[in-house]
């Protein structure tokens, strides 16, 4: 018979290799997956797209992505020696361990909920125009989003964030490829 603090221990340690990967991710793919998620459609097909129509006011990209560089670094050390210290399986737990309130807790999450799903529908939009458009739309443009967001809800309930993270790796991988071979071919074709 299990008492009530290794259930919830047991539950714990199953939330934390579901959505945590146990927090054991190699540096390698940790690289490799939060620069596909930092390099991601909207950096390859809209941010361009915006300078063409905007101009050089586009730039700001670039010192954005600098600062938040900047700030990652000066806090998300302090979230992980925490995190570690006091078992926190999300953003949010930062917060109601600071303010022990319920609401708040809440509030939290939904705040945090947003982000998420603008970003979700900014990379479903950059895929689904982009493969429409190179398929010179035998892809129908909803199509590939619904096909999309099946394949993501299938691969998150087969292996939570541990897929999540080597798909995103593999994808990364893919991207620095590109980002290597695209200038080599455009010296070759063009020099």
């Amino acid at each position: 018979r299990q008492n009530a603090a290794s259930i919830s221990q047991s539950n714990s340690s199953m939330v934390s290799t579901y959505f945590l990967a146990s927090k054991s991710m190699g540096v390698v793919i940790l690289l490799l997956t939060t620069f596909a998620s930092v390099f991601s459609g909207y950096t390859v097909v809209g941010v361009p797209n915006e300078a063409g129509y905007n101009g050089f006011t586009a730039i700001r990209w670039i010192s954005g992505v600098g600062y938040v560089g900047i700030g990652a670094l000066i806090i998300l050390p302090r979230l992980r020696r925490l995190s570690d210290i006091r078992a926190y399986s999300s953003p949010g737990d930062f917060v109601f361990d600071r303010f022990r309130s319920i609401s708040v807790r809440v509030i939290t999450s939904l705040c945090l909920c947003v982000p998420q799903i603008l970003y979700i529908s900014v990379q479903f939009h950059a895929l689904g125009a982009t493969l429409a458009f190179f398929t010179n739309y035998e892809l129908e443009f909803n199509t590939v989003v619904c096909v999309s967001a099946f394949l993501i809800f299938l691969f998150e309930c087969a292996g939570g964030m541990r897929t999540v993270a080597y798909t995103d790796a593999v994808q990364g991988t893919v991207m620095i490829c590109v980002f290597i071979c695209f200038p080599i071919v455009l010296a070759v074709m063009y020099a």
